[in-house]
């Protein structure tokens, strides 16, 4: 149960901080500010090694697993938005992948 809500705030952090960044750059945010922003998503990045090792660790079952790989995926990919648009859709999809993770992680440890 810790491994998964750790992951799942790290990932909420990490998401959070990515939109940060992502539209800093976008909207054309002085050099200084994005480095500042970029530095904290790569501690909020960071934070996701602990929990995500530990549910490697701890739970075998291949389908929350594979739905904590696709949330973790979804939000490093947010980083790769063209335009706010895009960042929004990517943003989505990572929330919704993050619930999915949460959901499944919940059915299996119930």
């Amino acid at each position: 149960m810790n491994a998964v809500t750790a992951l799942a705030v790290a990932l909420s952090d990490h998401r959070r901080a990515m939109w940060e960044v992502r539209d800093a750059q976008l909207a054309g945010k002085p050099d200084e500010r994005v480095q500042e922003l970029r530095d904290e998503s790569h501690r909020t990045r960071s934070g996701i090694t602990d929990p995500s090792v530990r549910m490697r660790l701890l739970i075998s079952d291949e389908e929350v697993r594979a739905a904590a790989l696709a949330a973790t995926h979804a939000t490093y990919a947010m980083r790769d938005a063209a335009n706010t648009e895009a960042l929004q859709a990517a943003r989505s999809t990572a929330l919704a992948l993050h619930d999915h993770f949460v959901d499944t992680a919940g059915a299996h440890l119930a």
